[in-house]
C-alpha cells in the first residue's frame, strides 16, 4: 500500500493507518512518503517553507513523529530512507510559470489571498538569494519514505509461521 504525500493532509493520521491496518494482510508492505520536516530547507526557511502552507498539510512531520504514528497504528517500522541530494538553495527559487501557476491556484483553494501568495514567494526569493550570496550548498532531504509492515500478535510483523 503506498501512501505517496497523504498523511500530512489528514486530520488523524493515526486514526487512519489503524483503518487501514485492519484491511492489510500480515505480509503487506507499507509505503509512505511525507515532506522532511527536519529537512535542511525546513530549517532555512522555517515558516516560509514549501510544505508549511496550512490548512492543506495540516501536520508537519520528521522521521520519528512519523515513525511513532505508525507504531501507535499497530506497524512495525523496517526502514525511514531520505530522499535527498546536493543543490544551491536559490535553484529551489527558479520555478517554471507552470509551477507558481499550479502554487497559486492551490494556495487559493486553501483561501490564500493573492497578497498573502505574495509576500510567501517574495520571502522564499530573499532567503534563496540571501543563500546564493553566501554560495551555500545545503544536503536537501525535502522527502522521506517510511517502510512498514502490519504488527502481529508475535510482534514480528509476519504471521507466516511454519514449523
Amino acid at each position: 500500500m503506498t501512501l505517496s504525500h497523504v498523511l500530512e493532509h489528514l486530520p488523524s493520521p493515526s486514526a487512519t493507518l489503524a483503518c487501514l491496518r485492519q484491511s492489510m494482510t500480515a505480509k503487506a508492505v507499507l509505503l509512505s512518503t511525507v515532506p522532511n520536516w527536519d529537512s535542511a530547507m525546513a530549517r532555512t526557511f522555517g515558516a516560509e517553507w514549501w510544505a508549511n502552507n496550512p490548512p492543506e498539510h495540516i501536520w508537519l512531520l520528521r522521521p520519528r513523529d512519523t515513525g511513532a504514528i505508525l507504531e501507535r497504528a499497530s506497524f512495525r517500522i523496517e526502514g525511514i530512507r531520505l530522499r535527498s541530494k546536493w543543490v544551491n538553495l536559490a535553484e529551489l527559487t527558479m520555478p517554471a510559470r507552470g509551477v507558481m501557476a499550479a502554487q497559486w491556484a492551490a494556495s487559493r483553494a486553501c483561501g490564500s489571498s493573492r497578497t498573502d501568495f505574495a509576500r510567501r514567494y517574495l520571502r522564499t526569493l530573499t532567503l534563496a538569494w540571501d543563500a546564493l550570496l553566501r554560495d551555500e550548498l545545503i544536503r536537501l532531504a525535502l522527502t522521506y519514505c517510511v517502510v512498514a509492515r502490519p504488527e502481529t500478535e508475535d510482534g514480528t510483523g509476519d504471521d507466516s509461521h511454519e514449523g
